[in-house]
């Protein structure tokens, strides 16, 4: 298995979602584009139309992971960053080493994150080992109980010959994945395959959407309905974005590179 030494920018792990009735999307918007990842509740419907913004992920940009024992090997702490960055050849103030840093401190939880259990992942093996402890899988050493139990969602990633910004109109009925438990797990930016992994609240919602483009393009989406926001900080976009307050839904795209872990069997749990 091959390292991945490049970096994507910034802007390439976010699928940004906005509703065109909600928003009008231009540069004097008060909002970034990284700002664009959530959508109204109230717009899973057919015939909903909204401007998307892809920032990339395509197939093959997302880098690898790296073997377990391999990954092991490599330190993963902040307190190390000099020596990464000369280990992957970054300069000091160069973007890829901004964004290690930043990485790095959000998995030692110096940045504020998520609630409940939560980990960073530095190879599919770890990944595996963190979904079986969520889910109470037991380890039969071939993983087959683990996908016979589990199935992993995900959005499609967009092909290269589609625009990364234009209309898209929900094109078939939005379809809620039974979720009791779920782990989601975002990649990082950082030089080989890393994912915050976490389980959200159970009252959240997924969803299943088929969008179509202005252009043609078909993509399978997976979205997360936080149904609860009474702990979110008042101050996020998001209440502004939409004019609502906290407590209404919450609603956001899960990105090409993203995972999403939810019982094959819901009955079951």
């Amino acid at each position: 298995m091959k390292m991945f030494l490049g970096f994507l920018s910034s802007s390439v792990l976010f699928l940004v979602v906005v509703s065109a009735r909600d928003v009008e999307f231009s540069k004097k918007s008060e909002f970034k584009e990284a700002d664009y990842v959530f959508f109204n509740y109230n717009d899973l419907r057919v015939g909903a139309k909204m401007p998307i913004y892809f920032g990339g992920a395509f197939d093959s940009e997302v880098p690898n992971f790296l073997p377990k024992d391999k990954a092991d090997m490599i330190p993963f702490s902040s307190q190390k960053l000099p020596f990464l960055l000369n280990y992957f050849g970054f300069q000091p103030e160069s973007p890829q080493a901004k964004a290690m840093e930043y990485s790095l401190k959000k998995c030692e939880g110096e940045i504020p994150d998520a609630q409940g259990a939560k980990k960073c992942v530095t190879s599919l093996d770890s990944m595996i080992d963190f979904i079986r402890e969520t889910f109470k899988i037991s380890n039969t050493g071939n993983g087959g109980q683990l996908f016979d139990d589990l199935k992993v969602l995900s959005t499609s990633p967009l092909p290269k010959s589609a625009k990364v910004f234009q209309p898209y109109t929900i094109i078939e009925q939005p379809k809620r994945v039974p979720s009791p438990k779920m782990t989601a797990c975002h990649m990082l930016t950082y030089p080989y395959a890393v994912y915050y992994c976490h389980n959200p609240d159970p009252e959240n919602r997924v969803y299943e959407i088929t969008l179509m483009g202005e252009d043609g393009t078909r993509v399978n989406a997976v979205a997360s309905c936080h149904m609860n926001s009474k702990a979110f900080d008042p101050n996020l976009m998001v209440f502004r974005m939409f004019n609502t307050q906290p407590g209404s839904p919450v609603c956001h795209f899960l990105s090409s590179d993203g995972l999403l872990w939810v019982p094959a069997n819901p009955s079951s749990l």
